[in-house]
């Protein structure tokens, strides 16, 4: 079997240019076993991962706690959650805790993959001090989460009117008066 080569545009100036790579921007900070990972941008197939070996290498140098703070991405694929599963993994293997803090963008896929519940969230502001690029601040403890309302349970199907007249309980008759005392 022979391969046939593929066709080549016949002026390559006039080729479809492939639009930009967006922006993914990391940044790590690591200190006294905890560890911060700071994501800005789209995490999509080509981004994801740069963002996988990132975590990989926070959880795998010894740190008690990965924060990773997710707030500043603007949109995640399923690429983006494997990688953050992935971690989600190799955080228990290793017995790390890992918290993410996720932005709006984040918190939509968590909840629509119904995969929120697999980690520790943290839905407030991140620490203050993150802009440092050598001293991961300490993570504040995550609130509880209030439960998922739950659907109010099904009513029996309402029956239909009889013909006849269905009798209803009275009140209860009154008690005769007591029998007056006795004369002497």
């Amino acid at each position: 079997m022979t391969r046939r080569p593929r066709p080549r545009p016949e002026n390559p100036s006039r080729a479809v240019p492939r639009p930009p790579t967006p922006d993914l921007r990391l940044r790590a900070a690591a200190d006294n076993g905890r560890a911060l990972l700071h994501v800005v941008g789209e995490i999509d197939q080509e981004s994801a991962p740069r963002l996988r070996r990132a975590l990989e290498t926070l959880l795998g140098d010894g740190a008690s706690h990965v924060y990773v703070d997710l707030e500043g991405v603007t949109f995640c694929d399923s690429t983006g959650l494997h990688a953050l599963l992935n971690a989600r993994t190799q955080a228990l293997a290793e017995q790390v805790e890992l918290t993410l803090a996720p932005g709006a963008a984040v918190l939509r896929l968590l909840e629509i993959t119904e995969t929120a519940a697999l980690f520790t969230l943290r839905t407030a502001e991140p620490p203050a001090d993150h802009s440092s690029t050598h001293r991961a601040p300490a993570p504040q403890p995550s609130a509880p989460r209030a439960p998922a309302p739950q659907p109010p349970a099904p009513q029996p199907p309402a029956s239909r009117p009889s013909a006849s007249p269905v009798p209803t309980a009275s009140p209860r008759p009154p008690e005769p008066p007591a029998d007056p005392p006795a004369q002497r």
